[in-house]
């Protein structure tokens, strides 16, 4: 099949359920073989064909929209492609915009660790709701007082298509880049002992809290090792499967949740160090009514939640895909 197809077909059942996705690929294959070889029978070339078939199907995504068990409710198909896009964009530049201003300003009037958090939680879920809900409203408002054109102004074309994914696959410098950073998290654990940017009459002060040598930090070390261990697996394979998957969304919560219950009830930082972090930041004029050990707590938390995130997002999209190849390799192993 042309990878135009592929690349159309993947797009197209995105959006559709699961249960159903498998017939609708089989469906819309057949009626897009169809147009296409009437086209190549009319004396157009296999390339010509496809895309002048596609073009006339139209935007994946409406396909899609075609194919869902329920309607797409308040906003018309025409518009929903862009609906969606526009809430995506927003969300992603407004969201972190806030989380960073409410945290220095919580950070400048001094609030507690726990007041740092519940500010930004709380901001956090008013502006995707907000974004969200105005987002949805103002495309409601349009669907309502100007309809829909039965046919878009801009005409849809394959050079729309994202890249068709295969697996998906993983580059050799992708893996080398995440087991490298594994290895320099378990540098950064074990070298923070005898290198600090802070010292006292006995030398180098941890940043690490000693006392948690005895389980986590080891734990920590352990996860690190697992993960660039895995990395090197994905890159000698050249693509992700459904099991690594699983193992590095074991691995990320294995990391990620010991880490902040840590640092939300400080037992993660030395408490020397975050004593002798005040001093050496008032040299620099901090003037902040929280303190610095508060403030970093509270910046790392962040850090690592957002990181979680991210990496449990990255996972669900990777999953995704390779249920589409799945689908897709089953369906063709149907009709061979």
């Amino acid at each position: 099949m042309n990878p135009t197809v592929e690349r159309y077909l993947e797009r197209a059942v995105s959006g559709v359920a699961v249960s159903d996705r498998a017939d609708a690929a089989r469906e819309l294959r057949g009626a897009i073989e169809d147009d296409v070889h009437d086209r190549m029978d009319a004396g157009l070339t296999e390339d010509a064909a496809v895309t002048t078939v596609l073009e006339d199907f139209g935007d994946p995504l409406d396909i899609a929209a075609r194919y869902r068990s329920t309607p797409l409710g308040l906003i018309s198909s025409a518009r929903y492609s862009a609906w969606r896009t526009l809430v995506r964009l927003l969300l992603g530049i407004v969201v972190p915009l806030v989380a960073g201003t409410i945290l220095i300003i919580e950070i400048d009037q001094g609030a507690s660790l726990a007041g740092l958090l519940w500010a930004v939680t709380v901001a956090v879920v008013e502006t995707v709701v907000h974004v969200t809900f105005w987002t949805t409203l103002v495309f409601v408002g349009v669907d309502r007082w100007a309809p829909p054109p039965t046919k878009t102004t801009v005409p849809w074309s394959v050079a729309y298509l994202p890249q068709v994914s295969t697996g998906p696959q993983v580059g050799p410098i992708e893996a080398i880049l995440w087991a490298g950073s594994a290895l320099l998290g378990i540098a950064f654990v074990v070298g923070q002992r005898f290198v600090s940017p802070l010292s006292d009459s006995e030398g180098p002060i941890p940043i690490l809290a000693p006392s948690e040598w005895d389980l986590w930090w080891p734990v920590v070390i352990g996860v690190l090792a697992a993960t660039a261990v895995t990395a090197i697996l994905v890159g000698v394979r050249g693509r992700w499967t459904t099991g690594l998957i699983h193992v590095t969304v074991a691995l990320n919560l294995a990391l990620a949740v010991p880490v902040l219950w840590l640092l939300g009830s400080g037992r993660a930082l030395n408490p020397a160090f975050t004593d002798s972090l005040g001093p050496a930041v008032a040299d620099l004029g901090w003037d902040m009514g929280a303190t610095p050990g508060d403030a970093l707590t509270a910046v790392l938390i962040v850090l690592v939640s957002v990181s979680l995130v991210w990496e449990l997002a990255s996972a669900a999209a990777q999953s995704h895909r390779v249920r589409l190849k799945k689908i897709d390799n089953e369906w063709k192993d149907e009709n061979r």
